[in-house]
């Protein structure tokens, strides 16, 4: 368990001074890839939790928004779990939060899980609302807008996150105010690493299935999937299926570094000695 004393004291008064958006984001990537066997051990856990959710839910969510939706919600579970002992392994350091191949669920995991629900809550009612299908290009403009609002909001709120997560003082108010003057800047660091991995996504689901059409088309043109035409697709999906968890666990990492960067910047936390926040 993670105390206050572990990662520095908390200083009331908002330092001065702006966020940097390319350092704060580069930073976070940075110590990600510096601390690659910490985030794997740190993510072991919650990526096999939520790739089995995936594939247990796989035929409801492919034919329900509502299921869709639903499992969104579940996801933050497994999540919940990963987020709280990576924010503890940058807060504290390294040196000081070992992390853990099974991690255990506590009070404070209750307590983050309990906000996350509450600020993604709308969130992805309004990704997954029906007004995505509607044919009103108004009515979608007005939607994707009100989205990015949201997201906004949500940056605006994301210190609490750090804060449950090492046992500081927290609250929805708290954070709204220590991030004054600084919201879009968390927010446009959280989406310089989103946008691109989004886009990768894309080209991961378009290769994926291009592959598997170019492979049976030329090695089982007249007869049928066969057995191991069955076992490379189930390979190939499973294997798609990984890479793609395992992608958005990194970026849920990334995120995490930048709002405790950002956590530190507003609070004037004091970083462990191995920290990779920029300066200001």
């Amino acid at each position: 368990m993670t105390s206050s004393q572990d990662t520095g004291r908390e200083q009331t008064v908002r330092p001065a001074g702006k966020l940097p958006v390319f350092k704060t984001t580069f930073a976070a990537c940075g110590f990600l890839f510096r601390n690659w066997r910490g985030f794997a051990m740190t993510a072991l856990v919650p990526v096999l939790l939520s790739l089995a959710l995936d594939l247990w839910s796989r035929e409801w969510t492919e034919t329900s928004n509502f299921a869709n939706f639903v499992v969104s919600l579940v996801h933050l579970v497994p999540e919940t779990l990963f987020s709280v002992a990576w924010y503890q392994f940058y807060l504290a350091g390294p040196a000081r939060a070992v992390p853990a191949w099974f991690p255990s669920w506590t009070s404070r995991h209750w307590r983050f899980l309990g906000y996350a629900l509450a600020l993604n809550f709308l969130i992805f009612a309004m990704i997954d609302g029906p007004w995505w299908y509607w044919n009103d290009a108004i009515v979608f403009v007005i939607a994707l807008a009100t989205i990015v609002v949201m997201l906004y909001i949500t940056m605006r709120f994301s210190l609490i996150f750090p804060a449950i997560s090492i046992d500081q003082v927290y609250g929805l108010a708290r954070s709204w105010r220590l991030t004054t003057g600084n919201g879009w800047r968390i927010f446009f660091a959280c989406w310089l690493i989103i946008i691109p991995v989004i886009i990768l996504v894309i080209l991961i689901e378009f290769n994926t299935f291009l592959g598997m059409g170019i492979y049976f088309y030329s090695l089982f043109p007249s007869m049928g999937l066969g057995v191991g035409g069955i076992r490379f697709l189930w390979g190939l999906s499973l294997a798609k299926e990984f890479i793609l968890v395992l992608v958005g666990y990194g970026v849920i990492g990334i995120c995490v570094v930048v709002t405790s960067i950002a956590y530190q910047f507003c609070t004037a936390l004091q970083p462990p000695a191995t920290g990779a926040g920029p300066e200001a």
